[in-house]
């Protein structure tokens, strides 16, 4: 897909999964804004409009992550509940399940 058909939508999105992805492996103050562009193949200008700053970036990244997490805990959450468990052990059902899950690392 070319940097110039790329919605706004989609290249911020992708900054975002990128960087949380690299960020989760390598840490934060390991990845650089270049490598971030590099990898999620946008130009530095569309990463600066939608992200002014790194800072601005992490705080996307760890709205996405929230997100993300709740999404899939209220999943787990109500598979638990829904077999029988009550809410307080289906939530530490829940939370093993996000242990287990794959990529995690605390």
């Amino acid at each position: 897909m070319s940097k110039t058909r790329t919605s706004k939508s989609d290249a911020r999105q992708r900054i975002v999964e990128t960087a949380e992805r690299l960020f989760y492996a390598e840490g934060v103050r390991a990845v650089g804004i270049d490598r971030i562009i590099a990898e999620a193949e946008v130009a530095k200008m569309t990463l600066y409009n939608h992200f002014p700053s790194k800072d601005d970036l992490i705080l996307a990244v760890l709205q996405f992550r929230e997100e993300k997490f709740d999404g899939l805990f209220d999943k787990w959450m109500h598979k638990h509940v829904k077999a029988g468990m009550n809410r307080l052990e289906a939530f530490f059902a829940a939370l093993k399940d996000w242990f287990k899950s794959p990529g995690f690392r605390g």
